[in-house]
Formats: structure tokens, sequence, C-alpha cells
């Protein structure tokens, strides 16, 4: 008959706690423990005679051992993950981790966890207003980009209708245009000049312009040179 292997020794529990509590103190900005480094923390407070039993690494790591149980958790309780922009921002839990490490008397505990929950609510406090603040950046952000597109389309927009005033003028030159009144209203407006006037108010300005010349009526209409709009492009958008 095979012989059962021996049981792992059972340590006591406050004394665990300590040693993790401890090692939670010495360290910093610990949020989840280690197998490993928790183990190399207890042999080193063995190896300084503070620690009266040795714990092997296979007791913080090994699954149903007692000190990967109670690390686990431990761990479970410390972190209550939030999920923030993308990305994971860990808060303590105030009441698992006074309930599971602190020992205190319940009276103790109690008032050590009132205190401690100022900041915990504080900080979802903060934390929630940070949400809100990402939300109307990305919409601002958003807003901004399609300003810069519509500035961009009115600029092209402006040269067009400079183009187009400049060659209304040069129109006056063509004789097969029969051209008068360019610009008042009345009787006397031809049909081109009409269209022209349809026109510069719709998607493309300059269409009425650009069947014209299709058409080889225009030879001699000029065209000016982009200059800088200060007001706007120094503002480098």
């Amino acid at each position: 008959m095979k012989s059962r292997g021996r049981k792992p020794k059972i340590y006591p529990k406050d004394i665990l706690l300590k040693i993790i509590d401890d090692f939670l103190r010495n360290q910093e900005n610990v949020q989840i423990i280690r197998y490993k480094e928790i183990f190399l923390y207890a042999l080193e407070e063995y190896n300084k005679g503070i620690l009266d039993f040795k714990l092997s690494e296979d007791f913080w790591r090994k699954p149903g051992r007692q000190g990967k149980l109670l690390v686990d958790e431990i761990n479970k309780k410390r972190s209550a993950l939030i999920e923030n922009n993308n990305q994971y921002i860990e808060i303590i839990s105030t009441n698992d981790v006074i309930n599971g490490l602190s020992q205190d008397t319940p009276a103790t505990k109690k008032k050590i966890i009132n205190q401690l929950k100022v900041n915990e609510y504080g900080y979802r406090k903060i934390s929630t207003r940070y949400n809100q603040l990402k939300e109307k950046e990305a919409k601002m952000t958003q807003e901004i980009v399609e300003l810069k597109a519509e500035i961009m389309n009115l600029k092209d927009n402006n040269e067009i209708y400079q183009n187009v005033l400049f060659q209304w003028a040069n129109l006056s030159s063509v004789k097969d245009l029969d051209l008068i009144n360019l610009i008042t209203t009345g009787k006397t407006r031809s049909a081109t000049v009409e269209q022209l006037f349809k026109d510069i108010f719709k998607e493309q300005p300059n269409k009425a312009i650009l069947e014209l010349n299709t058409d080889n009526k225009i030879d001699n209409v000029v065209t000016i040179t982009r200059t800088k709009n200060t007001l706007i492009e120094d503002l480098d958008l």
C-alpha cells in the first residue's frame, strides 16, 4: 500500500498576514503581490533572524498551498480595476485591506476605515471628473478638426470668388458675349451674366466661367495670383 505524501504544514494566519503587511509597508508602489517577491522578502526576514521558520518558494507559488491562497485572496481584495481612457488604474479597497490585514479590534478597524474612506471617495470623484473632461476634450478636438476643414473650404472658395470677379471684369472685353451692366439688376442683364449670378452662390461658383472657357469663347481671361490672407493663414490652421 502506497503511503501518502506528507501534508503541507499549516502556519498561523496572523503571522503570515504580518509578513505580507510588513512586505507591503517596506516596498514602494506595490499594487499586486508577486509570489517571487514575497518569497524573497520572507527568506530575507528568516536569514536576519526575524522570522522563526523558513518558507519555501512553493509555499507562496504552488496551487493549494497556504501562502499562495492567502496572497491570491489579498490581491483580489486589494485591487478594484477601473477602466479609464483605455488604461487601468488600481484602486485599493479600504474595507478589504483593513479587514484583511489589520489586527486591531472591530471598533478600531471601523474608525480607520471611516478615515481612509474620505480619500477613496475623493479619488473616485476626481476619477469621474477626469472621465468627463476626457469626453469633453475628445468632443472639442473633433470640433476643431471640423472647423479647420471648414476654414480651408472657405479659403478655397474665397480664392475662387476672387478669380470669378476678376474674370467677370475681363469678360466685358469679349465682344461676342455682349456683356453690359455686369453687377446691376434689370432687363439689360444678359443671359450669360444671369447664369454667372446663379452659379456664384452654389457649390461650384466658377461653373459658368469654366463652361465659357471650355467653349473657347474666352481667350483673354486673366487669373489672379494667390496672396496670403494673414488674418487666417498666420494662425497656421
